[in-house]
């Protein structure tokens, strides 16, 4: 669930970031640009100096926050938490999905993370800080490149009349807005509500991924999970190799005190390494498990030497030795 409550948050983001993109004409050829005529480059200096002003990126960040929490993430973090699993290609059967069924996705994530609101605001808060002070230090690149883009795309007659209607009030009133229009709060649930569409479509489309990319092998995987595959599989082996899977574990040789001194300190120590590191490293849970192993092993083998045997289990009493006056067992449970 927390994996789709983070799929939607990257979609809101990314219309974000193609909106933005796409009003800024951002460059997508592989060859060469063309050369640049002078005279239509001053030309379209002026003209992007007025639709990107200085600041133009951080006011886009900043209000960009102001919208996403003041209702968009609220939104979303609203919707069904089953929905939402569905749209992103989760089976609507199965348990998990059913266990989540009348839940929004802001009580999934609470449940997770009593702490996931205040988290999650101070996150974004600091995110769209530290992304309009990186933007700001990027705009004068955009303004170069976007002006190349102009002098290239349009006449000088064009970028002369674009300059003359934004030197009237109502020209320099539209430019300066230009950009901020793509996060005004309209615009932004435009945005968002192409969000269920997309993720809807996702499944098919990660098919469609998955059939053009078959003639490949498939991706390396982290030097982590493969550790973690390792561990696991060492866990295994070592379980499916214990050549005494009756025993009750009240034999004498799984108490701490029959074991050798040496043994004894070994796994202690372990124990302390396993309970501080265990969720982080499978690998000091499966050292911890043969130490323990070795321990055990090595106590059963002097126990079984000396002649223990386990005490017999008491007769069952029949029915006419039963005392009239004993107290019955208790009913079974129903």
């Amino acid at each position: 669930m927390l994996k789709s409550a983070l799929l939607a948050l990257s979609l809101t983001a990314s219309s974000f970031a193609l909106t933005v993109s796409a009003s800024a004409e951002t460059p997508a050829a592989t060859t060469a640009p063309a050369p640049v005529d002078p005279v239509r480059l001053k030309l379209a200096e002026q003209t992007v100096a007025k639709l990107i002003p200085p600041g133009t990126y951080q006011k886009i960040m900043k209000d960009m926050m102001d919208t996403m929490a003041g209702g968009i993430v609220d939104q979303m973090m609203g919707m069904d938490a089953a929905t939402m699993a569905g749209m992103a290609g989760e089976d609507v059967g199965s348990e998990a999905a059913a266990a989540v069924k009348g839940k929004t996705m802001a009580e999934i994530l609470a449940e997770a993370d009593p702490n996931f609101k205040e988290r999650m605001d101070i996150t974004m808060k600091v995110m769209f800080t530290e992304m309009g002070d990186l933007m700001s230090a990027i705009e004068p690149t955009v303004r170069e490149a976007l002006a190349k883009i102009y002098a290239r795309k349009y006449s000088a007659k064009e970028l002369a009349d674009m300059n003359s209607f934004f030197a009237t009030p109502s020209g320099a009133a539209f430019a300066g807005n230009f950009m901020a229009t793509f996060t005004d709060k309209e615009m932004m649930d435009a945005s968002f509500g192409m969000m269920p569409k997309i993720m809807e479509a996702m499944p098919a489309i990660m098919k469609k991924v998955q059939a053009a990319t078959a003639h490949l092998p498939p991706p390396p995987k982290p030097e982590d999970e493969l550790l973690d595959e390792a561990a696991a599989d060492a866990a295994t082996e070592i379980e499916a190799s214990k050549p005494f899977a009756a025993e009750t574990g009240e034999e004498p040789w799984y108490i701490e005190d029959n074991w050798t001194s040496a043994n004894r300190i070994k796994v202690r120590k372990l124990s302390d390494t396993y309970i501080k590191a265990s969720e982080k490293s499978e690998a000091v849970a499966v050292k911890y498990d043969e130490a323990q192993s070795v321990a055990i092993d090595e106590a059963r083998q002097r126990f079984l030497a000396q002649g223990w045997k386990p005490e017999p289990a008491p007769e069952p009493i029949a029915a006419e030795d039963i005392p009239d006056n004993a107290v019955p067992p208790p009913a079974a449970p129903k």
